[in-house]
């Protein structure tokens, strides 16, 4: 959703399967479930009880992110045909038509699952989804609101955290500026990876991958105590989890 690349990491031809997490940028799905839990977490405070409802939201936050991938190369299908003809969907290895079904699956699914969540949820995965399409239909173009509507589509999936509850104290905000204010410049730095010069994908998805300790340092300040520590140590295991994704499979 960050960017896109034209080649699998390995540098074969990627199965029907290996298609799809090429298309999804698979190490990136590693970085998703982070910002709900840490907003959660920064609302709920010491008062953090992980239940079922909060497994839905994670659910959902995937959902909506692969969605947003997925429209990504929808939107960019004539562009990659021409310049990146061996991305999933310009190669025919995912046809146009399959990649739409499953954009509206993920987030029928993805809305579904807030509203079993409850609380805000349904209203703050609503502004996301619409932050999702604002994003690849109409500002991804653009220099300047290209890289802050991705920025805030990363803030809301933070922000869906918290939605749960509905309390969104200042340090929710705090953090979620920091990751709009973050993702908005790795966006702009990614709009030149293929430019031939410093900025490479392989430095981008490291930036990406920066995002996991990020939310885990957000989990830790929370205020949740043991819970929060515990969250954020599992966010940790999944760092290098999402390295050795990285030389599979491309991150932006």
């Amino acid at each position: 959703m960050e960017n896109e690349q034209s080649q699998p990491a390995n540098g074969h031809q990627p199965s029907a399967i290996s298609a799809w997490l090429q298309l999804l940028r698979a190490p990136n799905f590693l970085t998703v479930p982070g910002d709900p839990l840490a907003g959660w977490l920064l609302a709920n405070g010491s008062a953090a009880v992980p239940d079922v409802r909060l497994a839905a939201l994670l659910a959902a936050s995937v959902c909506f992110y692969a969605s947003g991938l997925i429209l990504n190369d929808v939107a960019d299908f004539e562009t990659d045909a021409a310049e990146r003809p061996s991305r999933p969907l310009p190669s025919r290895r995912i046809s146009v038509r399959a990649a739409q079904i499953a954009t509206g699956l993920l987030l029928g699914t993805g809305l579904l699952l807030c509203v079993c969540a409850g609380g805000d949820a349904f209203q703050s995965g609503i502004f996301l989804v619409v932050a999702i399409v604002a994003y690849n239909q109409v500002a991804k173009r653009h220099a300047i609101a290209g890289p802050l509507v991705m920025g805030l589509c990363r803030g809301l999936n933070l922000l869906l955290g918290a939605s749960l509850l509905g309390i969104f104290p200042a340090r929710v905000w705090i953090c979620a500026a920091i990751e709009i204010a973050f993702i908005a410049r790795v966006t702009s730095m990614a709009r030149r990876e293929t430019s031939g010069g410093k900025i490479t994908p392989k430095l981008i998805g490291a930036l990406l991958s920066m995002l996991i300790p990020m939310q885990a340092i957000f989990c830790a300040v929370s205020g949740a105590g043991r819970i929060g520590w515990i969250c954020a140590a599992a966010l940790l295991i999944l760092w290098p989890l999402n390295r050795v994704l990285v030389r599979r499979y491309y991150a932006s």
